[in-house]
């Protein structure tokens, strides 16, 4: 009996100290789980990224398109990359894109570098290709803004390879932090594109508070349009591509064809005073020039818009300041 007893008490004993083990392990195991939790940097718990587009779900042709980005951030800073795409239903082969890069931190895109944001701009898309320089659309149909964030770490850019000259190809490869695609719907009859000569000495005698306005810029861009195609010597300023967005107009001096390019001179106009958003862009683009050379093939808005061929002081800055945080 006292043999069965002692037996039985060193059971009992074995299965508390079992049970004893496994609640510390329990405890243990928590409190490791919850010192984790705790020990986590505030910041990186709450990291957000918010994105919008803010604009009406249609408007008419010649209609002033009033609209914002929107991006609001918590976290810890890191360098990224703003892609922008512009698209049109039945022209999904013209998308095109504009960058940004620069240092995102909390708060909002008033408290990042100005080089960061675009300005929603309304833009034109058909068979010959993008153009984003009025503030209202010339055809109907549904055409699409995105803007999409990406960190430079996560697609494999140092700060210094990272910046707004990378390659949309590249980056597309990558999953963005957040996206954001809104689509307008335009309704009405197309503008008329034929190459008028404008009655404004240039692209910044236009009026931006006329309704007009985007009518006024178009002169300009098909005149230009015009001359490129031919390589007609001539002068003048025009929108290219989506350097309005970022408040930038530029002059223009086609040389004519020489050794079978046509050789084109540019240069930025200063036009801080029209548009408040380019405040901070520095004076290094101004007063500088880049000269550009294109075959017959090559002489089209989005080519000259991509500064592909091009050389110069101005381009140089371009790469500098498009590449800064």
């Amino acid at each position: 009996m006292k043999f069965q007893t002692k037996k039985l008490n060193s059971g009992l004993v074995k299965i508390w100290m079992i049970a004893i083990i496994i609640i510390l392990a329990v405890v243990v195991c928590g409190g490791i789980y919850w010192w984790n939790k705790i020990s986590t940097p505030i910041g990186e718990l709450e990291t957000k990224l918010e994105l919008d587009i803010r604009m009406p779900e249609s408007i008419k042709v010649g209609e002033v398109l009033k609209g914002e980005y929107l991006m609001k951030y918590n976290g810890e800073p890191f360098k990224g990359i703003v892609l922008y795409s512009y698209s049109r239903e039945g022209f999904e082969d013209k998308t095109a894109y504009g960058k940004t890069a620069g240092l995102i931190k909390t708060g909002d895109f008033d408290s990042f570098p100005s080089a960061l944001r675009m300005g929603l701009i309304a833009f034109r898309m058909d068979e010959t290709g993008f153009i984003a320089g009025g503030d209202s659309f010339e055809d109907p149909g549904e055409y699409t803004f995105t803007m999409s964030v990406f960190k430079c770490s996560d697609i494999g850019l140092d700060e210094e390879e990272c910046s707004a000259r990378t390659p949309e190809e590249f980056i597309l490869n990558f999953e963005p932090l957040n996206s954001v695609s809104k689509t307008i719907t335009v309704v009405g009859e197309s503008v008329s594109k034929e190459a008028t000569t404008p009655t404004e000495k240039t692209v910044l005698d236009c009026d931006v508070k006329d309704p007009k306005y985007g009518e006024c810029t178009s002169k300009f861009l098909n005149l230009f349009e015009e001359n490129l195609r031919l390589c007609k010597p001539s002068k003048g300023t025009t929108p290219i591509g989506w350097e309005p967005a970022v408040g930038i107009i530029r002059g223009y001096e086609i040389l004519g064809v020489q050794n079978n390019l046509c050789v084109i001179n540019f240069w930025f106009l200063d036009t801080r005073d029209i548009f408040p958003e380019m405040e901070n862009i520095p004076d290094t683009l101004l007063n500088k020039q880049m000269t550009c050379k294109y075959s017959t093939s090559e002489r089209t808005i989005e080519k000259v818009a991509a500064t592909d061929n091009c050389t110069g002081p101005l381009y140089d800055e371009i790469n500098r300041f498009f590449g800064e945080e």
